[in-house]
């Protein structure tokens, strides 16, 4: 077992090739006795202090190679989405201008319609590999919560049969943040609750005001001296079973 450290001790005199050859086949340390307990003990420990540090090292470049080889996944996801989204621009240019073409009411701009929904969405998708890759630097501005929130909800795609039950506070400052990243994350979530409940439910959104000492208790993160809004999301559908939820 890997974890385990055999160190070889010897109350006798042992040549430099019996130790070698001990060395060799797999133990971690060599002592020579006698020598008082304390000492022998010290040795030991000092051992293992070397041991942990070289695992410890051992996991660093481990996760380092990992890194790198997301990165490079990043970096190549990132270049595919950028490419995808030209081509999309140009279908999306071409729908809009058939749509001009055509009468309004008329089945082939209908029809047109629904392609360029499903471009837009192909171009959501596309932001969102961006931001996995990370090679989209985050827009930070000033946003206003409820209207954002508000406009994040109102897609049709969202409500199904779930009633949705919008609180925000009156007193809500506007916040510095990226409006398209902030709407994913209230997206995503929202999209999980309407999962949760297929037969229909109520999805309560809230937003308030809360202390920079009220966000540091929940997150463990040293923040600046201002205000923050918090957004919390609350479902009533069948949640995480208990050999999921770890």
């Amino acid at each position: 077992y890997k974890g385990v450290y055999v160190v070889m001790l010897s109350s006798q005199h042992t040549s430099t090739d019996e130790q070698v050859d001990g060395l060799a086949v797999g133990a971690d340390g060599y002592i020579e006795r006698p020598l008082p307990n304390r000492e022998l003990m010290a040795r030991v420990e000092a051992l293992l202090r070397l041991k942990s540090e070289e695992e410890a090292l051992r996991r660093a470049e481990i996760w380092r190679m990992k890194a790198r080889h997301s990165e490079s996944v990043g970096t190549m996801a990132g270049g595919i989405a950028h490419d995808y989204n030209n081509l999309l621009s140009i279908i999306i240019g071409n729908i809009d201008l058939a749509q001009d073409l055509l009468p309004s009411t008329s089945l082939a701009n209908e029809h047109l319609g629904d392609a360029m929904a499903a471009c837009q969405w192909a171009r959501s998708l596309t932001h969102k590999f961006l931001t996995l890759s990370r090679s989209s630097v985050p827009r930070i501005t000033s946003v206003d919560v409820p209207s954002l929130v508000t406009g994040t909800i109102d897609d049709p795609k969202l409500n199904g049969d779930v009633h949705i039950h919008l609180e925000m506070a009156q007193d809500l400052p506007q916040i510095e943040a990226d409006p398209y990243l902030l709407q994913q994350a209230i997206s995503c979530l929202v999209e999980n609750a309407m999962e949760a409940m297929p037969h229909g439910g109520t999805l309560e959104i809230h937003g308030e005001r809360v202390s920079k000492n009220e966000v540091e208790a929940d997150i463990s993160l040293a923040l600046s001296d201002q205000g923050y809004v918090a957004i919390s999301v609350k479902d009533d559908g069948v949640g995480i079973s208990a050999g999921t939820l770890p």
